[in-house]
């Protein structure tokens, strides 16, 4: 159940944060000033996560339960295909026009939906063989052929989530349509269809053996291809994150009704976040997201 602590108590954050904006009194009573709706990813390439992992992950895979000892790692990962929509309300106080126009902050709470790769790895191997000799009909010259083979594992952990984010946001002065904001919040995310997606292939070409440059011989095409995968199922997991939420807002229209309430943002969010994965012990990591999406006003 230790696992599970972060998520509850990051859960039960949130909930308190909530409801002390509605049984806020007086002066600091809140109302409904945005809703928001993004989509988002995060950039680069997945984590990796160790073979060993993998084979906790996967005990039932027949592919991991080959000798890779001779199997080189690869120094990168796969592209991060993970995404995100978040869906959201935000509460400020009811404060005086005239301090709202110079610093405003609001309390963001938001529904997430998402899903995509969250670790991989990669090992690969390449050997070379002698294969045939052949002699040129036009020059007489010998062309010794090697058949390479490659081999790789592909691993990735895969999965969806359902999500609550709360934060604090702290607003710039307007510059006309153009403003900024940073803050701090919290997530705490419900994992579920995770699988591990698990390919292995191997294929072989004939190349010229020692030959570089304009002697560079080649047969075309794979001689041989091998491909098999297998997909895994594993347990429900749960993760949580602290984030400080880095934003750039534009109005697009300078009036105050109409479009004026329509705004186009874009969100940068470095976390630190940590994964409670049943077959696994706690792993935590630092990443950054990226989201972009709308923001209408209802002052």
């Amino acid at each position: 159940m230790k696992r599970y602590g972060i998520f509850l108590l990051v859960l039960l954050l949130c909930g308190h944060m909530a409801s002390a904006q509605e049984t806020s009194s007086g002066s600091k009573a809140r109302s409904l000033t945005n809703i928001y709706v993004s989509a988002g990813n995060y950039p680069g390439v997945s984590s990796n996560l160790s073979l060993e992992a993998f084979r906790l992950l996967a005990p039932g895979s027949a592919l991991l339960q080959n000798d890779l000892s001779h199997f080189d790692k690869s120094r990168s990962s796969f592209f991060d295909n993970s995404w995100l929509i978040r869906a959201g309300a935000a509460f400020s106080p009811k404060i005086e026009a005239e301090r709202q126009r110079r610093i405003r902050h609001e309390f963001r709470l938001a529904a997430v939906y998402g899903g995509g790769t969250l670790y991989s790895d990669y090992y690969w191997t390449e050997n070379r063989y002698p294969a045939d000799t052949f002699v040129s009909v036009k020059t007489g010259s010998i062309y010794v052929l090697d058949s390479i083979v490659t081999r790789s594992y592909g691993m990735e952990y895969n999965r969806k989530y359902l999500g609550l984010d709360a934060s604090l946001i702290f607003y710039s002065p307007s510059w006309r349509a153009f403003s900024v904001y940073a803050g701090a919040g919290m997530s705490g995310n419900f994992d579920f269809d995770n699988h591990v997606n698990i390919g292995y292939q191997q294929y072989s070409r004939l190349e010229q053996s020692g030959a570089t440059g304009v002697e560079f011989f080649r047969v075309r095409g794979n001689l041989n291809f091998d491909y098999e995968e297998e997909n895994i199922p594993t347990a429900n997991a749960f993760s949580a994150s602290l984030f400080l939420p880095l934003g750039v807002d534009v109005k697009l229209s300078r009036h105050e009704r109409g479009m004026g309430r329509w705004h186009l943002y874009y969100e940068l969010r470095p976390l630190w976040r940590v994964a409670g994965i049943p077959e696994l012990k706690a792993h935590s990591e630092f990443r950054l997201q990226h989201s972009g999406g709308l923001r209408i006003s209802l002052n």
